[in-house]
């Protein structure tokens, strides 16, 4: 492999697309990079700094942070293993973990502690994939007026089905069959057990608080006239990113409408009676609204994907033509673990592997992937990440 090559891997210039990536989680993260650089005419200093600066921007723009202090923090790297830097809220501190000499390049590895700020980014292009399980109903007996206990579940398939419908960006193709309560000490862990198991990015878990009647009857001078009810539903939808678990939407939706049905009517949820009613038709509008503002919130998050298989010299992942995914597509990879710092504070720490990877093929719902130039595969472990470029 050529020297022009080895430094050519650890390019990469498209990362700001990755502005959101980690939008919505609660502890800082940290990232680890690779920076190369050439030696010119025995300029061992040049190339150390040269090569920094890449390692350090390669982290920002992964992390979508700002870089307009990059040359003063490689800068004070060059003297120091470890310094402290705080830029407009961007970087908190970067460690020099290693610096490799070779005969004519330098190879620097550092960690940096990002917290990125928000700014605008260009939509992705692909089908971000969805799964949820049934919504969760706190009010077991507002469900007996109508005897409506199915209703959860027919709440969930109408989201699925007015995501095909009405959404070209998101697609909810998984509905694990059964209702789960989401405690908030291990909700992170659940959203990305249910992301891996149904290979999907987003987990949406919804949550039913209200669907009571009110029952106006009339009075007795005008007892000839029929009983008015009003029946109401108030739901809350959260959406998490399941390759680390941040929570990237959270919204309560309500609505009411007439209710024309008898108290000790026995519908069927899942039926055209029920959904073309009043009731059932505010409830559609309701659902397309929650699914623009979710299509909204996720355009600018990048499209994820897990790493299935690794051969000697290729990547199987979870995406595939389904999700816009073309031969000639270029992705990064990079794998994600939790670790804890001195005080014990948890930190998401994002590992970037050098290289690109090209689509050579892609399938329904999976595409192979082979390295652009001569990138080694050994270190790459399925469960790892690839995002586009």
């Amino acid at each position: 492999m050529s020297v022009k090559n080895y430094v050519k891997q650890s390019t990469f210039l498209s990362f700001l697309c990755l502005l959101l990536l980690i939008q919505g989680q609660c502890h800082a993260a940290w990232y680890e990079a690779t920076g190369q650089a050439l030696i010119h005419d025995g300029d061992k200093g040049s190339a150390k700094q040269r090569a920094t600066e890449e390692a350090l921007k390669q982290a920002l723009m992964f992390a979508g942070a700002s870089i307009n202090s990059v040359q003063q923090m490689t800068n004070g790297l060059l003297n120091n293993d470890q310094i402290t830097v705080r830029s407009s809220g961007d970087v908190d501190s970067i460690e020099l973990i290693n610096e490799v000499w070779h005969s004519e390049y330098v190879t620097v590895r550092l960690r940096a502690d990002i917290f990125p700020q928000t700014s605008q980014c260009e939509s992705s292009p692909y089908t971000k994939t969805l799964s949820t399980v049934y919504f969760s109903n706190n009010q077991v007996s507002h469900l007996t007026d109508g005897a409506l206990s199915e209703f959860p579940q027919a709440l969930t398939h109408k989201l699925e089905r007015e995501f095909s419908e009405h959404s070209d960006s998101l697609n909810l193709n998984y509905i694990a069959p059964y209702s789960a309560q989401w405690r908030a000490s291990q909700i992170e862990s659940d959203v990305v057990a249910l992301s891996k198991m149904s290979n999907t990015q987003f987990v949406i878990v919804g949550e039913i608080q209200d669907m009571s009647v009110a029952r106006d009857a009339p009075s007795a001078i005008t007892f000839w006239k029929d009983e008015k009810a009003t029946r109401y539903l108030s739901v809350n939808m959260r959406v998490y990113d399941g390759i680390n678990g941040g929570q990237v939407f959270n919204q309560n939706y309500q609505t009411k409408a007439p209710w024309h049905f008898d108290r000790f009517a026995q519908l069927d949820s899942h039926s055209m009676r029920f959904w073309e009613s009043p009731f059932g038709e505010s409830v559609s509008a309701m659902l397309r609204t929650a699914i623009d503002e979710i299509d909204e919130a996720l355009s600018c998050v990048p499209q994820t994907s897990r790493v299935i298989q690794r051969t000697s010299d290729s990547l199987s992942i979870a995406l595939g033509r389904d999700q816009g995914v073309m031969p000639g597509d270029i992705f990064f990879a990079y794998q994600i673990k939790e670790v804890s710092d001195n005080y014990q504070s948890p930190h998401i720490q994002y590992t970037l592997y050098p290289g690109e990877f090209k689509v050579t093929q892609a399938y329904a719902n999976s595409a192979t992937l082979m390295p652009v130039d001569d990138t080694i595969l050994a270190n790459i472990q399925v469960s790892d990440f690839v995002v586009k470029r």
